[in-house]
């Protein structure tokens, strides 16, 4: 009984924590969630990421992330052509440069979010993340981010996030 007051409670929170921050930032986020309340916790990392992203707040999105993270990217241009990437570990020093630069950025950028699906196994999650990316109000790319998210004491962090951008291409809607 205790447990599913303590659910409720948790999802209750939740649905009024993303309420109230679509209606901040007027974005379009539609989350649909298998709701148990260690996939909710999952998302809330996820989305701390890129709230912080869209509020210039890099201390809210860099504190979703450990500290040795690692990130990878594909991405297709509008002729169909790969480009692959790794990108440079993440360390306390990029932390830090990502910070400062979304604290700086006079660009808006947003990530509007689909589908998300969330799959864990213990103190490990994976969640596939479709998006559309939005530079001050205009699509820019869209694509799917995997993220790989271990839990850390009582928080869950990005480990690792491989995507895809496809430029100039919506494909979800």
């Amino acid at each position: 009984m205790k447990q599913n007051i303590r659910t409720l409670t948790l999802l209750i929170i939740t649905i009024l924590f993303f309420s109230s921050c679509a209606q901040k930032e007027n974005s379009n986020i539609e989350i649909i969630i298998n709701t148990s309340p260690q996939k909710i916790e999952v998302l809330n990392a996820i989305l701390k990421f890129h709230n912080g992203m869209r509020q210039k707040n890099g201390k809210l999105a860099i504190s979703a992330w450990e500290k040795t993270a690692a990130g990878y990217s594909i991405s297709i241009d509008s002729l169909g052509k790969a480009v692959k990437s790794i990108e440079n570990p993440v360390n306390e020093d990029s932390l830090e440069n990502i910070n400062k630069w979304l604290n700086e950025t006079e660009d808006y950028l947003d990530e509007e979010i689909f589908d998300v699906q969330i799959n864990i196994d213990g103190e490990l999650a994976m969640a596939w993340v479709p998006y559309n990316f939005y530079k001050n109000k205009k699509f820019s790319h869209s694509g799917t981010n995997a993220f790989t998210l271990m839990k850390f004491g009582k928080d869950w962090k990005i480990i690792s996030v491989a995507d895809t951008r496809y430029f100039g291409k919506k494909i979800h809607q």
